[in-house]
């Protein structure tokens, strides 16, 4: 919102509904104009990291549209990922009935690849529990889930906690 010489920006999650938020948001930049000053800040840097990740040698698997129900992230694959001997399970069928979701991806490629770089840096972490590929269809598009399975709640949250100090993003989520 812009009003003279100040500028604020300002985000409301969550509320009622969108009616809701928007009186809410017109509250808060109303409240907070007179106290919001004149100088224009110095901007602020923001650094770019470069990725660490080579081009793929192997022919990319076929891309899927992504939806916008989930995140999505998007990575570039480095290999396929190599499945443990057995069978994978079905989502809900290890021992506990939560899952940590790694990510969503449009491509299958990309999810192994999530699986085996998480599998990689936090083995013991995720040990023992099965690395999955969740779909997710609606009548336009396909998201490839990547978890892993057979945790119950409890351990599920220790371990997404764990991961995340490892600056892995995770989420915790109810086995299908």
């Amino acid at each position: 919102m812009r009003r003279d010489k100040k500028h604020l920006v300002g985000v409301v999650l969550g509320g009622s509904s969108g009616k809701w938020r928007d009186a809410h948001m017109r509250t808060l930049l109303t409240r907070a104009f007179p106290k919001a000053s004149e100088k224009v800040p110095e901007p602020i840097p923001v650094p770019v990291r470069k990725p660490d990740i080579e081009e793929p040698t192997q022919p990319a698997a076929p891309a899927y549209t992504a939806s916008m129900s989930q995140p999505v992230i998007r990575t570039r694959a480095l290999a396929a990922y190599q499945p443990p001997a057995a069978a994978p399970p079905s989502p809900g069928s290890q021992d506990g009935g939560f899952h940590i979701q790694i990510g969503a991806f449009s491509r299958h490629s990309d999810a192994q690849q999530v699986l085996s770089e998480v599998t990689a840096r936090a083995q013991e972490v995720v040990d023992g529990h099965a690395p999955l590929m969740v779909p997710l269809e609606d009548r336009k598009r396909q998201l490839i889930r990547a978890r892993f399975a057979g945790f119950s709640e409890d351990t599920a949250r220790t371990a997404c906690s764990q991961l995340k100090a490892r600056s892995i993003a995770c989420v915790v989520m109810r086995a299908e």
